[in-house]
């Protein structure tokens, strides 16, 4: 990853006993690298990799690509950062 750090993608949960893979998705990376050439300014991780127990506390679904390592969230903080992204 070019403008990304791995610490960024990790799981948030906090907890010892964590089960979340440890790097996203090669594909993943390569495409988020590539958004973030083209919109030409920082862009912010909100939530990539998550454990089953924090998925579950997000609401997120069941075997989502948040737990796989294919999914990351994105900050967009305005309808202009929605747009560009």
């Amino acid at each position: 990853m070019r403008y990304f750090t791995e610490r960024e993608m990790l799981c948030r949960c906090g907890r010892p006993e964590c089960d979340a893979p440890k790097a996203i998705h090669p594909e993943l990376a390569q495409r988020l690298d590539e958004l973030r050439e083209r919109v030409g300014r920082p862009i912010v991780i909100a939530s990539a990799l998550r454990c089953a127990s924090l998925n579950h506390h997000e609401g997120g679904r069941p075997n989502s690509g948040h737990q796989n390592g294919t999914e990351a969230d994105l900050v967009c903080s305005t309808s202009k950062d929605r747009y560009d992204l």
